[in-house]
């Protein structure tokens, strides 16, 4: 009995074009998650609790250069007030920032002070857009035909 051979021709191709398809579909989520994160910061800010200003121009952003990971954060340090020295008046003996919680504090509250939300607010409502977001960015983006397409 004699062996069926079997020959595939193109295959290079089909490789090429998921490669091509694979790097297109990373750049329109890694876009769609950019535009995410900058409206996520600028509303964030925009209710951010202001007494002095500080906190709110704390509030940064950033992506990952490796996969699709966003942070959207407060980093509130203090401006190292003893003369000709870097130390941070609001830092612990270790030089630790003190004031690394004070988002915490002012979303949730304290015995204090009640909940000033500003995170949360903003996070529910993105949970509900994003997830359409991704799915539109990934429509968007088309297979370019091959030879074995005809």
């Amino acid at each position: 009995m004699a062996t069926p051979n079997v020959v595939v021709r193109g295959t290079q191709d089909v490789i090429r074009g998921l490669d091509k398809f694979h790097n297109q579909v990373d750049r329109a989520l890694t876009q769609t998650l950019k535009q995410a994160a900058e409206e996520i910061h600028t509303a964030v800010k925009a209710i951010a609790p202001v007494r002095t200003g500080r906190y709110r121009d704390s509030i940064k952003w950033r992506v990952s250069r490796k996969g699709l990971i966003a942070w959207i954060y407060a980093s509130r340090r203090g401006r190292g007030a003893i003369r000709g020295s870097n130390r941070d008046p609001k830092a612990d003996s270790r030089g630790r920032n003190v004031n690394g919680y004070i988002g915490h504090f002012l979303e949730y509250g304290t015995e204090h002070a009640s909940p000033r939300h500003h995170w949360e607010p903003v996070r529910n409502y993105m949970i509900t857009q994003f997830g359409p977001r991704l799915e539109i960015a990934i429509r968007g983006v088309r297979m370019h035909k091959t030879r074995l397409d005809g």
